[in-house]
């Protein structure tokens, strides 16, 4: 779920395409899809509200595995 001033602006839930031999390798997939769309949608946001300098995105990541790396 991608969050936008506290508001969902954009959520999906569906099956992972590659097949992952690992938990942590599933999550890096997912962090990456979810990183692609929060980086269109950043700047539709900076062309729309025709503004720069939303960044830093912070994202959250739960897996113990991937967090430590």
């Amino acid at each position: 779920m991608i969050l936008f001033h506290g508001n969902p602006i954009s959520w999906k839930s569906r099956l992972q395409g590659p097949i992952v031999r690992s938990t942590t390798e599933a999550e890096y997939v997912a962090i990456s899809d979810a990183s692609q769309e929060i980086l269109f949608l950043a700047r539709l946001i900076e062309e729309t509200v025709n503004t720069t300098g939303i960044f830093p995105i912070p994202t959250y990541e739960d897996n113990s595995a991937c967090v430590a790396q």
